[in-house]
């Protein structure tokens, strides 16, 4: 973020409620990072405030609206106030599931690690995904 949207700043750590992480590509070994509505899951995360100009930035690094649509969402801070606002959500056409790269991988983990994220969900979505593209070549 520091080099895409120097002008963007930390709110604070957040979570966003009856979403799941997911691995997802077009192809099977392009995956990143996803968020997917599902009943009763959680996402953690930081919520950041934006200029207008971050926001393009953001849009370009993240393929919007090609590869990623921009939805509105309710985050909750630590403290449980309540927060508008945009998420990335992969298109359908791309949001198949797809192992990313190790480089990939371990930056996301780095930077859970570096903000105190719990890397649990993360780790179950890299287990999750390659059960779903194992369990679907015996198909």
């Amino acid at each position: 973020m520091a080099v895409r949207c120097p002008r963007a700043a930390v709110v604070g750590a957040a979570i966003l409620l009856n979403y799941a992480l997911e691995l997802n590509g077009k192809t099977s070994n392009w995956g990143v990072a996803n968020i997917r509505h599902k009943r009763g899951k959680v996402v953690n995360g930081l919520l950041w405030t934006i200029t207008p100009e971050c926001e393009q930035s953001l849009d370009r690094y993240e393929g919007y609206p090609h590869l990623y649509e921009k939805r509105k969402v309710t985050v909750y801070a630590e403290d449980g106030t309540p927060y508008r606002a945009m998420a990335y959500v992969m298109t359908a056409a791309h949001s198949k599931p797809a192992l990313p790269s190790k480089l990939y991988y371990q930056g996301i983990m780095e930077g859970f690690r570096q903000n105190r994220i719990p890397s649990a969900p993360l780790k179950a979505a890299l287990e999750e995904t390659y059960s779903k593209m194992m369990g679907g070549l015996g198909k």
